[in-house]
């Protein structure tokens, strides 16, 4: 559409009225139009922020696109939960973080920053060198919800040949993260949803918003300075995935959108649940020695979860004859299975609920439950002489009711809970207010090794005596 201006009386600095040409009975005419806009250009695509819609009102458009009305005219709005949180501030987190460095050269590693709180990854200038660090959870997504990811990253360079770095929500087979491949900048959506796995670039050349000054927010980013880079995803299979950055003002701007909507006869991705994960790995032989640094990091969820993060409900019971001179003894151990029963990639978190507790000695007992890394129960957990129980096929955990010890790795475990129980006597404990998906949960480690991490009952019997002891443990999974 062509564009005409009509000058304004001059007041010193002079104005232009933007006006649409129209043929009306044979004779040109100009219809004006109100439009608070951009101040650079004439174009529709940039100038329309607000304007005066043909009943009169004042129609305005946000950034980031327009408000949404429920069908009596409220406004809606989400309510964000915050799903992971992550901060470095008190060193490294291997509860929470599965950290990896290659072990061919000794200057490909990771390390805390003390100063600064955070994270550093380091390869060498070997071909392959492969620094990276990945939360073993993976943050669940709701169907008609969409889940935001924040996170602050410095690149130790302002991009390197044969050195590529990746920050996002993905592992191995699917998800979505910022590339930067050399000085290269792009968005990438993993996915395995056709049984391979494709990496699909959006190269920055494509972006709305190149950040090389040119786009409206006028920044052009420097990848070696601190910024907060964040990307929302509806996912539902074929929805709208938003990427960008925070500017210098603290304006979150979008700098690109992809559409799946009507694209593909597939989902474009094999799942919408995905871990937070950083990376840096070397493509070539001979780079100098590179780093990546991350700060801080958030994964939202940006709407309820009421009444759709339901849990499945499981529980397993033990009887075992404890003595006084037999210290402190294993009762019942529970661990993430390697993979579903189905094959599938397990993912599932479960979360204690509830323990029952009876003592039939003469003598009071002590009860622990903790949350240990690597833990020995008079052998390692994988030896053959522990057997594990699947307590049922729907579940993604298993449990044990093998040991006749129990030793608690230094600075790798932690005491849940811990308590008297009388003698002769039945008591239960509710873990409802204390253990949360975030708090305490038990889940697959992010290496893979499902007997990392396990959750523990122990029973120790105080004064004389001999008997039996029955402890059983209900918990939830999502």
């Amino acid at each position: 559409m062509a564009h005409d201006f009509i000058g304004l009386p001059n007041d010193g600095a002079g104005k232009k009225l933007h006006t649409h040409s129209h043929i009306h009975d044979g004779t040109e005419v100009h219809n004006q139009v109100m439009s608070l806009g951009y101040t650079d250009e004439v174009d529709d695509t940039l100038s329309a922020l607000a304007r005066i819609d043909p009943e009169g009102a004042l129609y305005v458009r946000n950034t980031e696109g327009s408000q949404l009305f429920d069908g009596f005219g409220k406004s809606k709005f989400s309510t964000e939960s915050y799903i992971g949180n992550y901060n470095h501030k008190d060193g490294l987190h291997p509860d929470t973080w599965f950290y990896y460095a290659s072990t061919n050269n000794a200057d490909t590693k990771y390390e805390h920053l003390t100063d600064v709180g955070g994270v550093k990854l380091q390869t060498g200038s070997d071909l392959g060198d492969t620094a990276y660090m990945q939360t073993h959870l993976y943050h669940s997504y709701n169907a008609g919800t969409s889940n935001l990811f924040l996170g602050t990253f410095a690149v130790g360079d302002t991009g390197k040949d044969g050195v590529v770095r990746r920050w996002g929500l993905f592992d191995g087979d699917d998800g979505l993260f910022f590339e930067l491949n050399g000085t290269d900048l792009k968005f990438v959506v993993r996915s395995d949803a056709t049984g391979s796995i494709v990496d699909t670039p959006f190269e920055r050349t494509s972006w709305t918003d190149k950040l090389d000054g040119t786009g409206i927010s006028k920044m052009t980013i420097d990848v070696s300075k601190d910024n907060i880079y964040w990307f929302d995803y509806q996912y539902l299979g074929a929805g709208r995935v938003r990427f960008g950055v925070f500017d210098e003002h603290g304006v979150r701007r979008v700098c690109g959108h992809i559409d799946h909507a009507n694209q593909l006869n597939h989902s474009y991705m094999s799942r919408g649940d995905l871990p937070y994960r950083v990376e840096q790995l070397n493509t070539v032989q001979g780079v100098s020695v590179s780093q990546l640094n991350h700060f801080l990091g958030a994964v939202v969820t940006e709407g309820s979860t009421i009444n759709l993060d339901v849990p499945a409900f499981f529980g397993y019971a033990n009887t075992k004859t404890v003595g006084n001179n037999d210290g402190e003894v294993p009762v019942l151990s529970v661990r993430a299975k390697s993979t579903l029963d189905n094959g599938t990639k397990n993912t599932r978190i479960l979360v204690p609920w509830e323990i029952t507790l009876a003592n039939t000695t003469d003598a009071p007992a002590i009860i622990r439950v903790y949350w240990s890394m690597n833990p020995s129960i008079g052998g390692d957990m994988n030896d053959a002489g522990i057997t594990w129980i699947n307590p049922s096929s729907a579940s993604g955990f298993e449990v044990t009711t093998d040991g006749d010890g129990y030793v608690n790795p230094t600075g790798a475990g932690r005491l849940v809970m811990s308590g008297y129980v009388p003698a002769n006597s039945v008591g239960t404990r509710d873990f409802t207010d204390r253990l949360t998906k975030m708090v305490g949960s038990l889940k697959l480690h992010a290496s893979g090794a499902n007997y990392v991490f396990t959750l523990m009952m122990t029973m120790e019997i105080v004064g004389s005596g001999t008997n039996d002891v029955f402890a059983s443990l209900n918990w939830k999974e999502y």
